[in-house]
């Protein structure tokens, strides 16, 4: 399975955020959108992404939460783990779970193509792996589906 038939199922939408908005924004959106990530553009560039992750590191330092900015805590594009359309899902899985991050961009040929999360990712190969199951035991005993 190809990260890009997750992306066919999900949709390539992708919730952003400009790196000058506050931290506050930022919960707010991901609150509203149910998301864990906002990728954070300024103009067409991609400059990094903000995650949940990244909210709260913000309580670890002192100072005005109303003050900070988104980014003054996203992880910049210089330092993005991205995903392409054609990568295998148990590739961008072993990188997501390498790299300790939830949330991967999807790039193709220089432009975001969508976001896939760890749990896009594990809902994928356990449909896979429940098709692949009933198949099996359709083959053993002999009940082909009708088509």
């Amino acid at each position: 399975m190809k990260v890009k038939d997750i992306l066919k199922n999900k949709g390539r939408d992708v919730m952003s955020i400009t790196s000058g908005a506050g931290l506050i924004e930022a919960m707010m959106k991901m609150s509203e959108q149910k998301v864990g990530s906002l990728i954070v553009k300024d103009g067409d560039s991609i400059s990094g992404i903000i995650t949940e992750r990244d909210l709260l590191r913000c309580y670890q330092s002192p100072g005005e939460i109303n003050n900070k900015k988104v980014s003054d805590y996203m992880t910049p594009s210089g330092k993005l783990i991205i995903a392409a359309p054609g990568d295998n899902v148990q590739y961008v899985m072993a990188m997501m779970t390498e790299h300790r991050i939830k949330h991967i961009p999807v790039m193709e040929e220089g432009h975001l193509a969508g976001m896939i999360s760890i749990g896009d990712a594990v809902k994928a190969m356990l449909d896979q792996s429940v098709q692949e199951t009933r198949r099996l035991q359709d083959y053993i005993t002999g009940a082909y589906p009708e088509e």
